[in-house]
């Protein structure tokens, strides 16, 4: 926060000059009657230090301003680049993700890959996170469009095929991390992606970053990027919940079903499951800043201007 910080000094400052100001006044008059105090001089004397507290204050929430736009002077962290950041195409066949990455799972198991496609589009030449990335089959292909990537996965044996995954290009399109996502503390990025499964719900996850977004540890501009399959009752209901927020959104239809029904996804929970691997999924993106659900809390600078309040009255009293 050493842009808040600053912001701290200076008003403090302010009320040191101020100070000595009304002092050299007082002194200047201390031998003066009570009808002398009131003469046309002294008081344009004090509208002077009014109207400067006045033009001050507004400087300094000025000030604030830019600092709270600029993420409070927080300075995001490093991701890995990936080495090319590619050019848009003309038409949307270059962002096809079924081509692009040899899929180690299938739908519903993981997000479909046309989902991936549009997911492609919008993370061109931008720093992205995925969470609960499973074996990667959508950040090996996305990835390879954003200017970095960071895929976020808790389950070590995942965590391990992602690593050797990632280890096929070289230098690796995106990074992991196996950690626990509500335990991440670099958060900061131009969008963050994830398919609810508990414990990841979408909104938990919205809700912690936009704590962290309060906090001045995600920048302003940050979006979610969130997946909805319709045959999924928990995806639905938070698609109107969450509809009035939605920056943009699409609904995608896919077949994933041929590749569910292979031999390596015939046990008992691909039959169950083949039945979502084809359908529609809608993709849509919330705006970390306007997520209604939960307020950023700004006591400490209403309790700054208080006290420099204090200090202003105790001036004149």
């Amino acid at each position: 926060m050493k842009c808040f910080e600053t912001f701290r000094n200076r008003g403090e400052l302010f009320f040191f000059r101020l100070r000595q100001s009304v002092r050299v006044q007082k002194s200047a008059h201390i031998s003066h009657s009570r009808r002398e105090m009131r003469s046309p001089a002294v008081r344009i004397a004090s509208v002077k230090v009014f109207v400067t507290f006045a033009l001050s204050s507004f400087l300094l929430l000025v000030f604030y301003s830019v600092c709270d736009a600029r993420g409070r002077g927080y300075s995001p962290p490093l991701l890995t680049t990936s080495p090319v950041l590619k050019v848009r195409a003309a038409d949307d066949s270059y962002y096809d993700c079924e081509m692009m990455a040899t899929p180690q799972d299938f739908a519903p198991i993981r997000s479909p890959q046309t989902i991936h496609s549009i997911i492609a589009m919008k993370v061109q030449n931008k720093s992205v996170i995925e969470l609960g990335t499973r074996n990667g089959d959508g950040i090996s292909c996305f990835a390879q469009f954003a200017s970095s990537a960071i895929a976020i996965e808790y389950d070590k044996t995942y965590c391990a095929r992602l690593e050797e995954r990632a280890r096929l290009h070289n230098p690796p399109f995106w990074s992991v991390q196996c950690v626990d996502a509500f335990k991440y503390e670099n958060f900061d990025a131009d969008i963050i992606t994830w398919w609810q499964q508990n414990p990841l719900t979408n909104f938990a996850v919205l809700k912690k970053l936009k704590e962290e977004q309060c906090a001045g540890r995600i920048r302003q501009s940050a979006e979610a990027i969130l997946v909805f399959d319709e045959k999924w009752p928990k995806d639905m209901k938070d698609f109107a919940l969450l509809s009035s927020v939605f920056s943009w959104q699409q609904r995608v239809n896919f077949d994933e079903y041929r590749l569910c029904a292979t031999e390596n996804a015939r046990d008992n929970q691909g039959r169950d499951l083949c039945y979502r691997s084809k359908g529609v999924f809608a993709v849509a993106s919330v705006p970390i800043s306007q997520y209604p659900y939960f307020k950023c809390q700004e006591p400490e600078i209403f309790h700054i201007f208080f006290q420099l309040f204090i200090k202003f009255y105790k001036f004149f009293i």
